[in-house]
């Protein structure tokens, strides 16, 4: 999903062409069907391989351990809060870092 992503906005013939919204004589063009057809198909993708993960990577990791022996109990508890810290440092980083290089590099850059 997130290569779909980056070679639509890598490339201009998969994408509209830039238009000022705030000129009220400017002529914009909305997305061909295949630029959607191509967006869609990049988001749809990276949604769905995000939830399949996001669903299955805490139970995953629980079934590692075994819960009636009092090490692996302390162990599963460890594992669910480094999960849990990976998963809040991750969107910091995404939303500060990530941010920055589409703001400064373009969008291809940040999804690649």
């Amino acid at each position: 999903g997130l290569a779909l992503l980056t070679i639509q906005a890598h490339y201009p013939s998969l994408k509209p062409h830039i238009c000022n919204i705030n000129d009220p004589t400017a002529h914009c063009n909305k997305p061909e069907g295949g630029q959607k057809a191509f967006l869609f198909l990049g988001l749809y993708l990276l949604a769905f391989g995000s939830a399949g993960t996001k669903a299955a990577l805490p139970s995953h990791g629980a079934d590692q351990f075994d819960e009636t022996d009092p090490k692996e109990a302390k162990k599963m508890s460890t594992f669910f809060n480094t999960l849990l810290l990976a998963v809040c440092v991750g969107g910091s980083v995404s939303l500060t870092f990530i941010v920055w290089i589409q703001i400064h590099k373009g969008w291809d850059w940040g999804f690649g």
